[in-house]
């Protein structure tokens, strides 16, 4: 398990510009923010599996238990 918070969610404010022959495209600086989440991820170190982040605005023990709840419900049945 591992966490971000305050991820902002950009937009460049403008495309690429194109690139000219013998150069990389540019980007320009500006950009739009639409906000901020926290984001809870798990990972399965045995077997690799990586399931789908749960994605927030806030960053509770409320929400850590459903992480792990939505984690468990996705989970295999483990036989053996």
């Amino acid at each position: 398990m591992d966490e971000m918070t305050g991820i902002q969610a950009l937009e460049h404010k403008f495309p690429d510009k194109l690139p000219l022959p013998g150069l990389s495209a540019a980007r320009d600086f500006e950009y739009i923010c639409h906000g901020k989440t926290s984001l809870i991820g798990f990972l399965h170190i045995a077997s690799g599996t990586m399931y789908p982040p749960y994605l927030n605005e806030t960053r509770t023990e409320m929400d850590f238990c459903e992480a792990v709840r939505q984690i468990i419900a996705a989970a295999p049945v483990a036989h053996g």
